[in-house]
């Protein structure tokens, strides 16, 4: 059993809240008409707003559960991510 501190609880509070505020920053951005992107460098993959903004990989991954956030279909292979995502009204993602 894991005893969690008071001290470790505020960290893992903050690092929450960080997080929904990111989160919060670029659900913001999509609807606002800015467009997410997914492309991959040597070890991993980089997600960018089309504003040029980067976007932290977990943040990325927790808006495009979102069901507002569509991807547009152009995926490299049928099992892959898409490469561009946007924010769609009535949006169904089927993800």
């Amino acid at each position: 059993m894991t005893i969690h501190t008071t001290a470790r609880q505020r960290t893992n509070r903050r690092r929450l809240d960080r997080l929904g505020a990111s989160v919060d920053r670029v659900m913001a951005a999509l609807r606002g008409g800015a467009v997410l992107q997914l492309s991959y460098g040597r070890r991993s993959a980089h997600w960018t707003l089309s504003n040029a903004i980067p976007v932290d990989d977990a943040v990325a991954r927790l808006v495009i559960k979102n069901p507002n956030v569509v991807d547009v279909g152009d995926a490299l292979f049928a099992e892959a991510l898409a490469q561009t995502w946007r924010f769609s009204e009535g949006g169904s993602n089927g993800r």
